[in-house]
Order: C-alpha cells, then sequence, then structure tokens
C-alpha cells in the first residue's frame, strides 16, 4: 500500500525556473546567430550564462553533497573518539574515587592517603629576619 506523500512545491518551481533559463538563453543564441539586425553584441554572453546557470547549480549541489559526506565521516570519527574519551574519563573517575581517600590533616590540611609522593611542602615557610 502507498503512503499519500504531499507534493513539494519547490522541484517543479526550480524544474520550471531551469526551463525558462534554457529557454530564454536559446532565444538569445537563436537572435544572435539567425536575425543579425536586431541582435546586440551581449546577446552571445546572456545566451552562455543562461544556459551555464542550470550546470553551475547542479556542480554545486554535487560539491555540496561531497563536502557533506566528508564532513559527516569527520562528525562520527570525531563522535566515536568523544565516546571513546568520555568512557575512558569515567573509567579513570571511578578508578579515583575508589583509590583516593581524602581525610583531614594535622592543621585543616587536606591529605591523600593512597598517594606515594611525600607530604613535603614545596614552599618551606621560613622565618623572617
Amino acid at each position: 500500500m502507498e503512503e499519500h506523500r504531499e507534493s513539494d512545491y519547490r522541484v517543479p518551481m526550480i524544474a520550471f525556473l531551469f526551463l525558462l533559463l534554457l529557454i530564454s538563453g536559446g532565444i538569445f543564441l537563436i537572435l544572435y546567430c539567425f536575425v543579425p539586425r536586431i541582435s546586440q553584441p551581449w546577446f552571445p554572453i546572456a545566451a552562455l550564462a543562461l544556459i551555464g546557470l542550470p550546470w553551475i547549480f547542479w556542480f554545486m549541489t554535487y560539491i555540496y553533497t561531497c563536502i557533506k559526506g566528508c564532513i559527516k565521516a569527520r562528525n562520527q570519527d570525531g563522535a566515536q573518539i568523544g565516546r571513546i574519551a568520555s568512557s575512558m574519563a569515567a573509567s579513570n573517575n571511578a578508578r579515583m574515587e575508589r583509590n583516593l581517600s581524602v581525610r583531614q590533616g594535622n592543621g585543616g590540611v587536606l591529605s591523600v592517603t593512597s598517594s606515594r609522593e611525600c607530604e613535603v611542602p614545596l614552599n618551606a615557610s621560613r622565618p623572617s629576619s
């Protein structure tokens, strides 16, 4: 069973626009070639531009789809790397929460009990002379 699809007015409108461009470009070329009395020097330029516009549109559409595919592939790789990084970060956070226990030391200084570093301050306070 076919689903009832609503018509998209943009496709026939663009096709009609392309048809008008091609017909008007063809008219300019015919006038330039076969009716030299009324032809102007800009007729062949206008004709080639009008005939070339649909070609430029389709070429730009092709470039857009190529770039879109490349960006989508890059974002998928980035999303995969992001998922790996976030899972690694989550496992590291869980491991740190398990291994590190923070307790109050002497004088209100926080101390990590599972640390393997010595607890010597980096800057020893010296009495002023």
